[in-house]
């Protein structure tokens, strides 16, 4: 609205007709309760009063006042100034006004509902204490909410409800708005209805700032997606359970916001609820016990510290990709077991990914304090970034397909008793493939009867237990005095192939027999078995480094495989000794599949 009339306070000097005066000034007053933007033309230099003050260097310069109030605003060196200046001349001075603010005293179901083109919102919401939940419609699915897709984007609209009484902001009320800045009382206590603030896409996570005073009840996707929030503020004392996908992909990351959640009666964290959510630290009441079965609850979530109570369940992929998470603390001690994640090829788990490189997780009464854990499922944590992990030793853990596969910075596991089950869905156990830094395997197998198959469809497409497991140079010892795997009766199919360990020993009077590629492609130098009832195919084959092989069978055992490998330029192999009993020596160098290394076949009487 542009005004037809210029209200001048007062002149500075008289104007007289002919008088050549160096300097014209005229002072006028500006109220902008009534406008924030003046525009002056034709004058050389306007003092705005307040502060600020400019040469005007085109025909126009136009002002935008900061604050409401009452201004004195001086013009200087007019041109083409007017014989007889009066309170009618429109070509110096005009202001555009802003609209009397209206007050309402409700807002309807639906009421801006898709008015995409509001630049200007000048509605008094002091009176509202409520809005009314949208509704979806069958079968085309429409969602209206009272501002649902509202506003012009780029407008930086910035709406407040200021009345303390303030109770609820119903279902999809702000669903796709483009807002700049949501600001409630912060007297009020109030519910978030379901995705009452969901920016619904990245072209409407406008929202930069967001404040409440106590929020009672978050509801499903009550700000997902809002992407762009650098200030949120709010009391969740009293808030009791996180709804699905409440904070998914909410809060711009790295603006260093912590969600605090203090309500010690806290129960329950939704599926999704934090889903690569961009707050910096997470905390829960140390007393608080909380379901987090729904699964999926931090999934990518960016924070680097998160603090839990207890935890009675957990969900399949509940830190997955947390891959900032440098400090974790929880009390596990009423969880009996950490879920199985997807299959190995999919690779979703409870951990997977997570950790900053050099964790070290502790689950022992002095940390996490998993004391009743007797399951870690299935790629639980699968690439993982931790160094090493403690559980207690008076616990049998059970572990599955994919537990701790590819965790490729991890150095050391110290467990109580572990023992080894196949997946339902892969129906096998490849628990450390590919840990090729584990240096250091702290665990009691005692109640093993085998080290399940692995897969070995051809001498390039293996998979098993251990494959591609431990560092350069480890020595194993699985003796009674070590891993204490004596009760083992089978090394399953591919179970240590392509390992770099460098020695491994059993019980010289345990009893098992040596599955297909079970030491496939191994870097292994000496090998100390038991009493071996079979060695199958490709057990041995392509272990270019196999130095010495003890073995404790009287007859010898049906050998199926090749150690090391042969090529039309000859056979490869490292082997210096293979030692038997010595009453045996004769029947090995004789039987077939070990009489093609006969000269390295001794008795132990020459093993020095």
């Amino acid at each position: 609205m542009i005004l037809d009339k210029v209200v001048i306070g007062s002149l500075s000097k008289s104007i007289i007709k002919g008088e050549k005066l160096v300097e014209y000034m005229i002072l006028l007053t500006v109220d902008t309760s009534i406008s924030n933007v003046l525009t002056i033309q034709n004058v050389l230099r306007v003092d705005w009063g307040d502060g600020n003050s400019e040469n005007v260097t085109g025909n126009t310069v136009t002002h935008n006042y900061s604050e409401t109030g009452i201004f004195e605003v001086i013009l200087k060196n007019l041109t083409n100034f007017p014989d007889n200046f009066n309170n009618n001349q429109k070509n110096v001075i005009t202001i555009k006004s802003k609209p009397p603010m209206m007050q309402v005293a409700g807002i309807g179901f639906a009421a801006f509902n898709g008015c995409s083109g509001i630049a200007e919102f000048n509605i008094d919401l002091s009176m509202i204490t409520s809005t009314p939940d949208g509704d979806m419609y069958s079968p085309a699915q429409a969602i209206a909410g009272a501002f649902q897709s509202a506003f012009f984007s780029g407008a930086n609209i910035t709406l407040t409800f200021p009345n303390k009484n303030f109770t609820r902001i119903g279902n999809y009320t702000f669903l796709g708005a483009k807002l700049k800045s949501l600001t409630f009382s912060t007297e009020s206590s109030i519910e978030v209805g379901k995705a009452a603030i969901h920016a619904w896409g990245a072209a409407t996570a406008t929202l930069t700032t967001l404040s409440f005073g106590k929020i009672i009840k978050l509801e499903d996707d009550a700000f997902r997606e809002q992407t762009q929030i650098s200030s949120f503020t709010a009391d969740f004392s009293l808030l009791t359970r996180v709804g699905i996908r409440a904070f998914y992909q909410a809060i711009k990351v790295d603006t260093y916001l912590i969600g605090n959640f203090t309500n010690p009666n806290i129960n329950s964290i939704g599926q999704q609820a934090f889903l690569q959510c961009g707050f910096k630290e997470i905390y829960f009441p140390n007393s608080s016990t909380v379901d987090m079965s729904e699964n999926s609850g931090f999934y990518g979530c960016f924070a680097d510290t998160i603090r839990l109570g207890k935890v009675t369940k957990l969900g399949g992929n509940d830190f997955y990709g947390c891959e900032r998470l440098a400090n974790f603390t929880s009390d596990f001690s009423l969880l009996t077991e950490i879920p199985d994640g997807d299959n190995y090829n999919y690779g979703q788990g409870v951990f997977v990914g997570s950790f900053v490189p050099g964790t070290v997780l502790d689950f022992r009464e002095s940390g996490l304090k998993a004391t009743q854990l007797n399951k870690i499922g299935s790629v639980a944590f699968r690439a993982s970034h931790i160094k090493a992990v403690y559980f207690e030793k008076n616990i049998t853990i059970s572990l599955y397909d994919g537990t701790f596969g590819d965790c490729h910075e991890l150095e050391e596991i110290h467990f109580g008793k572990i023992l080894f089950k196949n997946s339902a869905n892969t129906n096998i156990c490849r628990a450390f493939f590919n840990c090729n830094n584990l240096k250091i395997f702290d665990a009691d197998l005692s109640e093993n009867e085998d080290f399940p198959d692995g897969t070995f469809i051809t001498a390039q497409d293996y998979r098993g237990l251990f494959t591609g497991a431990f560092a350069q140079g480890t020595v194993l010892d699985f003796t009674a005095s070590g891993a204490n795997a004596i009760n083992i009766n089978k090394i399953g199919v591919a179970v240590f192939s392509a390992t770099h360990m460098k020695k491994l020993s059993f019980s010289p009077t345990q009893t098992f027999s040596i599955e297909t590629a079970a030491f496939l492609l191994s870097e292994i130098e000496e090998l100390n078995l038991g009493i071996v009832t079979k060695i199958d195919t490709y057990a041995f084959q392509n272990c270019d480094k196999l130095r010495i092989i003890r073995i404790y069978s009287t007859t010898p055992p049906p050998m199926y495989t090749e150690i090391g490998h042969s090529d039309a330029s000859g056979l490869h192999l490292a082997l210096e000794s293979i030692f038997v009993p010595d009453a045996s020596v004769s029947a090995y160098q004789s039987a077939d599949g070990w009489s093609n290394y006969a000269k390295f076949i001794k008795g132990f009487s020459q093993d020095i």
